[in-house]
């Protein structure tokens, strides 16, 4: 009797060994992502912790899971790559640069050259706020303007690529003496956001982007008498619209 409770014991004790040997934990959020290794803390209705196999560890709220299993160990499935499924954007501080050609549009259309440097804090992977500035440079008008504005960003995926929302809306400052000044700044944009590392990622945007500005006018005519010629100065306020496509870089 002893020796077959003996062998019984044995032989749970090699079956469960081999069961966690075999098999592990893995958790699937809402958003999409998967993650692979060994839940080392679990507080109903509350939170959850998994450790992947590259040791890092992740948290989740309950409200954020859509599940959690144990499978067999696939050959493929070292948790590096599920985890890195992901957008990047955590919650803090993040920077971006863009760079790209505005083709004016509309009756006072005038194409320029756009630079963007934004500091932002991205709230969760889909939504960010932050503050642009950069350079508008007017080849056709002799005018350079300096923006000032806010930038709304909405990421619709929490994925390598992600289609994106973006608008800024501020005023632009001129720097130069030329044919124009500045006025109220509107830039949406629809783009492709691509992650290339766990920091940084890629994007491209086509935009409108809507700039009020005072155009300067000098003109010169004769008098009644066809001799007298006088010069006059005014200017008006208009609306010099421009199709935008850029690209850019987060970190």
């Amino acid at each position: 009797m002893k020796k077959l409770t003996l062998i019984i014991l044995l032989l749970t004790t090699t079956t469960i060994a081999f069961s966690q040997k075999n098999y592990e934990d893995v958790v699937y959020l809402k958003n999409g992502s998967v993650f692979h290794g060994l839940i080392v803390e679990l507080v109903p209705n509350q939170s959850l912790k998994i450790e992947t196999f590259g040791g890092n560890i992740f948290a989740f709220k309950m409200d954020e899971i859509e599940k959690y299993t144990k499978e067999p160990i696939g050959k493929q499935n070292t948790g590096v790559a599920d985890a890195n499924s992901g957008s990047g954007l955590s919650k803090g501080y993040i920077g971006m640069v863009d760079i790209g050609y505005d083709f004016g549009v509309g009756y006072f259309g005038a194409g320029r050259v756009q630079l963007d440097i934004i500091n932002a804090y991205q709230f969760n992977p889909y939504f960010s706020i932050g503050i642009g500035t950069g350079l508008r440079i007017y080849p056709e008008i002799d005018e350079i303007l300096i923006p000032l504005y806010a930038d709304f960003r909405v990421n619709f995926l929490d994925r390598k690529i992600s289609p994106y929302f973006s608008t800024g809306l501020g005023y632009a400052f001129s720097v130069t003496n030329g044919y124009g000044s500045g006025g109220f700044l509107f830039n949406p944009a629809l783009g492709a956001r691509f992650k290339v590392s766990e920091k940084s990622s890629m994007f491209v945007a086509l935009g409108y982007e809507l700039q009020v500005m005072n155009i300067n006018y000098y003109g010169t005519y004769h008098n009644y008498d066809g001799l007298t010629i006088i010069d006059e100065f005014y200017y008006y306020s208009s609306v010099v619209g421009a199709i935008s496509l850029t690209v850019g870089v987060t970190f």
